[in-house]
């Protein structure tokens, strides 16, 4: 499995025809994890999504970004949401499929215990 930890963020939000189209750009910290040649993943949580794979990882000719490209259901957004805006480290790891070449079989955003001093002071 590759991963990245998560170094910047952006959210997008906009009004498709019928619900909203949510999605995350991260930028990795560089030098950490596993997956180096990745500028960037792309989380998109699009109203359906019954016929997308999990995601894929288009192949690409440099000087063009390497990216990664997720599509998980809607109602994973907001989960994700509180994660970015909560937790630190955040990492992303994926699975590439044995089977099809550029798709994924399996994609994860998670966090690990956080670094001391984080988070509130016990003040009791």
């Amino acid at each position: 499995m590759a991963f990245i930890q998560v170094g910047t963020y952006s959210l997008a939000s906009r009004r498709g025809p019928t619900s909203a189209i949510n999605s995350i750009r991260v930028a990795p910290t560089p030098a950490v994890g596993s997956a180096n040649s990745i500028d960037f993943v792309q989380i998109s949580y699009p109203p359906t999504t019954p016929s997308l794979p999990v995601g894929t990882i288009p192949p690409v000719t440099p000087p063009n970004p390497r990216g990664v490209f997720a599509f998980l259901p809607p109602e994973e957004f907001e989960n994700h949401r509180r994660i970015f805006l909560t937790e630190s480290p955040i990492e992303i790891e994926w699975q590439p499929s044995q089977l099809i070449p550029g798709q994924l079989d399996s994609f994860l955003v998670r966090t690990r215990q956080e670094v001391p001093g984080e988070g509130m002071a016990d003040r009791t």
